[in-house]
């Protein structure tokens, strides 16, 4: 998204290049979200985690609270998928190098989800044999 703000390119396809650099990360997050959201199920009535947790979210002035912050890597690359398409939406035809462009980013992100997905879908399955 940094790349994004600063470029002076035309060319929005160039941060999604490297994407698959992020593939083994972002599995492993994917992967054990769940893990994470049974600790913090577990977690969340106990007095002093909740008093920490008030404590943390109270000096970063944030209105967001810790599992809208443990879903966001989750759901980024879906939204990226959407916001490409809306822009080639609205893209004009006559932008044909735009249009290649933000169809290439297109597939490399739906490519991207469709590994984490079937990653995801193995380790569900491994997990309820």
């Amino acid at each position: 998204l940094a790349k994004l703000e600063v470029s002076d390119d035309d060319d929005i396809y160039k941060p999604f290049l490297g994407i698959k650099n992020f593939l083994p990360v972002y599995k492993k997050y994917i992967n054990r979200f769940n893990d994470r959201h049974e600790t913090f199920s577990q977690y969340e009535e106990k007095l002093e985690f909740i008093e920490f947790i008030e404590d943390a979210f109270a000096k970063s002035k944030s209105t967001l609270g810790l599992m809208a912050y443990l879903i966001e890597p989750v759901q980024r690359f879906p939204r990226y998928i959407l916001l490409l398409k809306e822009v080639l939406k609205y893209t004009p035809k006559s932008e044909g190098d735009a249009i290649k462009s933000l169809e290439g980013s297109l597939k490399k992100v739906e490519s991207f989800v469709s590994i984490i997905n079937e990653s995801k879908r193995k380790v569900d399955n491994q997990l309820s044999v």
